[in-house]
């Protein structure tokens, strides 16, 4: 047990808490305090996810209010982890980070190319001097060492790298206080007009908020995440009601969201533009862990900060938020909001996906409707009955026996139609008819097949010489001239009446002169293609599926383009490789430039481009040299 220990500052390292204590005792051996402190020798502190806290406890001075939780999550970088883990993962974590049971890495989650790693320890210049002047030193602050996390979100000032490593530390640099590192107080500020800067300050504004929230991210885990993405993404289109995505337009949006140059920062470059990338996993893949900087990013492309992503809801909320109404009439809580339990489907309609929500009652009643719900309203709409329910079922056998009720009361008191009183009446085995001279119980006979009444033949003789009479006729047309003898065939005689339709009639399609189509749209790509590059906007790919918007004949151009040869060479002709947009981009931004009078240097002119991935490619390498000569002779302005 340790004589004293330093008071935590705000948001300090458990690391910065100890390197000061270092300072304050003066040991001689570094190695000895680490034993001291969390009980092992010969190893390093982590900076992010210290472990051994139940140890440090144990060791502090007699009085203390101190707990191992507390450090994990006021003074570790747990809380910007947490709510991007398993629950299972998340308690393993904080479980090792206090006694080291187990195994857990620096980091707890895969990192490597992944995401960006932290290799020294940072400071902000700003708050480094406010620090000085409160409390008379400088410390590390915990948000600053979030490898992800480039500028300070107190002050939108760049960080500085200090001289202490992270990772292979030397017994030289082993607990080094932030007073004998921050060597400069030079700050330099973000850009609010760069794109860069502004992202990088949102996302280190994100940051901090989970450290500010733990306790609401403490509920938050992986599966909760990856549901509410998909609601995000549905919210704005880009997903259907099923939960299927068009990652390909996903990520291409992603991708022109953030620059390049971020993205590689970053760690988050997007090499494959198909399911094989950070994107892709984040919406689809519900148990693989990924670094926190890529949901942050997602949630802001999406248009969300955390705080407001998190408060979204994870399940379908077409038909609003339980409890709903029952609307069994037979039951005496008809309207009242007692129902718990909706199940939702999804049914395509044409091109459009929509949402079904079966409702079950306590009652045994069961139904089902369409959503979205639009009106409050529309909460007491009912669609298909797909269970009445034993309380149904009494009410319906009470009203039958009572011959002072006629079908008519009995349909409007159970709110259906007369045909279905019917049905569920022969469902339920009740005597039919209702009332002559006794009650005879009628046998049960399949739903579908009631036995008719009246004999077939005279109908079959009817519906074959409406048929003689009008050759011509469909199924539609004769139903409207004859729908008395259409029903009842339809009702009692459904199999005949099947095999005695008028045939279907085949309409001829019309002939597709194919070789003047290719003529026309030919000349329609070419149009297209000289439109698309003369405008006087940012040059954009001239691509298959740009040329085919334009012209209106998408369709064509991907499922027929065999019939079109001189379409086909057209495009061909036409569709550009990323090294001739780039070269277009190149002289555009140079254009635009040099009538500002301004200087770019060839990186800043590549970075503008969009072209600074790309720019060891002969073409581009050859472009950005002629603009930067041209750009060098002398001349006037500002910047650009």
């Amino acid at each position: 047990m340790i004589g004293c220990f330093p008071v935590a500052y705000a948001e300090e390292i458990v690391y910065g808490i100890c390197s000061r204590y270092v300072k304050r005792m003066r040991y001689p051996n570094k190695m000895v305090i680490i034993e001291e402190l969390f009980g092992i020798q010969n190893a390093a502190l982590a900076v992010d996810l210290p472990r051994r806290l139940d140890h440090l406890i144990d060791a502090l001075p007699p009085g203390h209010t101190y707990t191992a939780d507390w450090f994990i999550d006021a003074h570790t970088l747990f809380p910007c982890y947490a709510p991007f883990l398993t629950a299972q993962r998340r308690q393993h974590v904080r479980e090792t980070m206090r006694t080291e049971r187990g195994f857990i890495n620096n980091q707890p989650m895969p990192v490597g190319s992944a995401s960006r790693r932290l290799d020294y320890l940072r400071f902000c210049p700003t708050c480094a001097a406010d620090d000085v002047a409160r409390h008379g030193e400088p410390y590390w602050h915990r948000v600053h060492q979030a490898p992800w996390v480039l500028v300070c979100p107190h002050h939108a000032v760049h960080l500085q790298d200090s001289d202490v490593p992270v990772r292979e530390r030397s017994y030289k640099s082993l607990l080094t206080p932030a007073a004998q590192a921050v060597r400069t107080f030079a700050a330099r500020d973000v850009d609010p007009a760069d794109r860069d800067d502004a992202a990088l300050l949102a996302l280190a504004e994100d940051t901090m908020w989970l450290f500010a929230h733990a306790d609401i991210t403490a509920t938050i885990d992986l599966a909760s995440l990856r549901r509410r993405y998909r609601r995000a993404l549905w919210g704005q289109g880009r997903a259907s009601a099923a939960g299927r995505v068009d990652l390909q337009t996903l990520v291409d949006d992603v991708r022109a969201f953030y620059s390049p140059h971020m993205l590689r920062t970053l760690g988050c470059v997007i090499d494959d533009p198909t399911r094989n990338n950070w994107v892709a996993r984040l919406v689809h893949d519900d148990e693989h862990v990924m670094p926190p900087v890529q949901h942050l990013l997602m949630m802001r492309f999406l248009g969300y900060t955390p705080q407001q992503f998190f408060a979204l809801a994870e399940e379908d909320e077409s038909f609003g938020r339980a409890p709903w109404p029952c609307l069994n009439r037979a039951s005496d809580h008809f309207e009242e909001l007692v129902v718990d339990t909706c199940a939702i489907d999804y049914r395509r309609t044409g091109a459009r996906v929509s949402p079904v929500g079966t409702f079950s009652c306590r009652c045994g009643f069961v139904y089902r409707r369409t959503g979205p719900d639009t009106d409050p309203k529309d909460r007491f709409r009912m669609g298909v009955v797909e269970q009445y329910g034993e309380a149904w079922d009494a009410t319906l056998r009470t009203l039958w026996a009572d011959s002072d009720v006629t079908l008519a009361n009995i349909a409007t008191r159970l709110d259906v139609c007369q045909p279905t009183v019917r049905k569920q009446a022969l469902r339920l085995d009740l005597p039919f008819p209702r009332f002559r001279g006794r009650m005879v119980p009628t046998p049960s006979v399949p739903l579908a097949s009631p036995v008719p009444s009246t004999p077939a033949q005279p109908y079959r003789d009817a519906w074959l010489a409406a048929q003689r009479a009008c050759p011509d006729a469909g199924v539609r047309d004769l139903q409207r001239r004859h729908p008395g003898i259409f029903t009842w065939l339809y009702n009692h005689d459904r199999t005949w009446l099947d095999q005695h339709k008028p045939a279907k009639k085949v309409r001829a399609l019309p002939e597709i002169d194919w070789a003047e189509r290719d003529r026309a749209m030919a000349k329609a790509v070419k149009e297209s293609a000289s439109r698309l590059r003369n405008t006087p906007d940012r040059p954009l790919r001239v691509s298959l599926e740009k040329l085919g918007k334009d012209i209106g004949h998408q369709h064509l151009l991907r499922k027929h383009l065999e019939m079109l040869p001189l379409t086909e060479q057209a495009l061909a002709d036409a569709v550009e490789t990323l090294g001739e947009v780039g070269v277009r981009r190149v002289g555009w931004i140079a254009e635009r430039c040099m009538e500002q009078g301004a200087h770019l240097s060839k990186t800043e002119l590549a970075r503008q481009a969009s072209v600074d991935h790309i720019i060891d490619a002969p073409t581009i390498a050859q472009a950005l040299d002629d603009v930067i000569a041209v750009m060098a002779k002398p001349a006037s302005g500002g910047t650009c």
